[in-house]
C-alpha cells in the first residue's frame, strides 16, 4: 500500500502534464488535420503515443532509476550530444509554444490591453521559479493542483454538454484517411509528446509501467471527449475556425446559479496551473540534463538562461500565425523527438541488462 501511495504523485503528475495540453490546444490541433471524423486521427495519435510510450517504459524498466542523461551521456560525446541536444530544443520549443499560446489566451480572456512582454514576463518568471524548486517539489506541487483543479475541469466539462447538439457528429466516416496526406497532422503531433516527461522520472519516482498504461486510459478517453465537446456545440466547420475551440465552447455555457457568470475563469485558472506544472519540469529537466552532460554548468543557471530565451523568442513571435507556421518548421524535430527518443532508450536499456546478466 505504501509502495502505491509513493507512486501516486508520479502517476498525478502524467495526469496534469496531459490535461493541460488536452483543455487547451488538443482540440484545434487535431481539428484543423481532416474537415470530419476527427475521431480518426485522435485514434492514430493515441496508438502513436502508446507504441511511443511502450518502447520508452520496456527500455527504463530494464535500467531502474536512470534518465535520459544517464543513459546516453556513457555513449560518447558526440552520440550523446545527438541524442540529448534535440530534445532538449523539443523541451524548449513545446515550453515557448504553451508560454506564447497561453499568453494569447489570458489576453483574449481578461487583459486586451496589457502588452505581451509583460505577460511573458509573469509566465517565464513562474516557470523558472517552479524549476529552481526542483523535480520533487514540482511533483508534489501536481498532487496540490490536481485536487483542486481537476473536479473543476470535469465540471467545466460536463456543463459543456447543456449546449450538445450530437447530430453534428456525422460523418463518423472519413474513408480517404486524407489527414495522414496533410502536413497538420504531423505538426500537431505534439499532442502526443507529453509522455516524454516520463523519461526524466525515474530518479525521482519509482514507474511501474502497467500503472502508467492505466494511467493513460482515462487521459486517452478524455482527449476523445475534449475533441469532440466543441464539434457538438458548435459544428465541425464553425469549430475548425475557432483558435482555442475550447474556451469559446465554455464561454458559451451560462450557468445562473453559480457565483461567477462565466465558466471560463475556473477553465483558465486551472489550465494555467497545469501548464506551469508541466512547463517548469521541462525547464528543470533542461537544466538536469545540461548539467550531467556538462557538470561544470550548474543546473539553476542553465535554467535561468533558458527562461531567458524563452522570453526572447516569445518577444520574438509577432503573433498566432506566425506560431503555426512554427510548428510546421519544427515537425521534423518533433517526430525524432518522439519516436526516436524512445527507441533508443529501448536499445540502451536492452544492452545495458543484458551487459548486467552476462557479468
Amino acid at each position: 500500500m505504501q509502495r502505491n501511495a509513493s507512486r501516486l504523485p508520479t502517476y498525478l503528475f502524467i495526469v496534469g502534464t496531459h490535461t493541460g495540453l488536452i483543455f487547451f490546444l488538443y482540440a484545434h490541433a487535431t481539428l484543423r488535420t481532416t474537415a470530419y471524423a476527427h475521431w480518426q486521427p485522435a485514434i492514430v495519435y493515441i496508438c502513436i503515443e502508446a507504441l511511443c510510450l511502450f518502447l520508452l517504459l520496456a527500455g527504463l524498466a530494464r535500467v531502474p532509476g536512470k534518465d535520459f542523461a544517464d543513459l546516453f551521456i556513457p555513449l560518447g560525446k558526440v552520440v550523446s550530444l545527438l541524442l540529448l541536444a534535440p530534445l532538449v530544443a523539443y523541451f524548449l520549443l513545446v515550453s515557448l509554444m504553451v508560454m506564447r499560446s497561453f499568453a494569447e489566451l489570458v489576453r483574449i480572456m481578461f487583459v486586451a490591453n496589457t502588452p505581451m512582454w509583460a505577460l511573458l514576463a509573469l509566465l517565464v518568471l513562474l516557470f523558472m521559479f517552479g524549476a529552481f524548486m526542483g523535480g520533487d517539489s514540482i511533483l508534489r506541487a501536481n498532487v496540490v493542483f490536481s485536487a483542486l483543479f481537476l473536479p473543476v475541469l470535469l465540471f467545466a466539462l460536463s456543463s459543456c454538454f447543456k449546449n450538445a447538439d450530437f447530430h453534428y457528429l456525422y460523418p463518423l466516416w472519413n474513408s480517404s484517411f486524407d489527414f495522414l496526406r496533410k502536413q497538420e497532422f504531423y505538426s500537431s503531433m505534439f499532442v502526443v509528446s507529453p509522455f516524454l516527461v516520463i523519461g526524466m522520472l525515474p530518479p525521482l519516482s519509482p514507474l511501474r509501467p502497467r500503472g502508467v498504461f492505466l494511467t493513460m486510459l482515462p487521459i486517452w478517453a478524455l482527449c476523445l471527449i475534449a475533441l469532440h465537446i466543441p464539434i457538438l456545440v458548435f459544428g465541425t466547420p464553425a469549430a475548425r475556425l475557432l483558435v482555442f475551440p475550447f474556451l469559446a465552447t465554455m464561454d458559451s455555457v451560462s450557468l445562473l446559479w453559480l457565483v461567477f457568470d462565466r465558466v471560463t475563469l475556473f477553465y483558465a485558472v486551472s489550465i494555467m496551473a497545469f501548464v506551469s506544472v508541466h512547463a517548469s519540469f521541462l525547464l528543470w529537466s533542461i537544466g538536469r540534463i545540461v548539467h550531467k552532460r556538462f557538470p561544470k554548468c550548474p543546473e539553476k543557471p542553465v535554467i535561468a538562461a533558458a527562461a531567458v530565451a524563452l522570453f526572447v523568442w516569445g518577444l520574438m513571435i509577432p503573433g498566432w500565425d506566425w506560431l503555426q507556421n512554427m510548428l510546421f518548421w519544427e515537425t521534423w524535430l518533433r517526430i525524432l523527438a518522439v519516436f526516436a527518443i524512445p527507441a533508443a532508450v529501448l536499445w540502451r536499456g536492452l544492452i545495458l541488462s543484458r551487459r548486467r546478466a552476462a557479468s
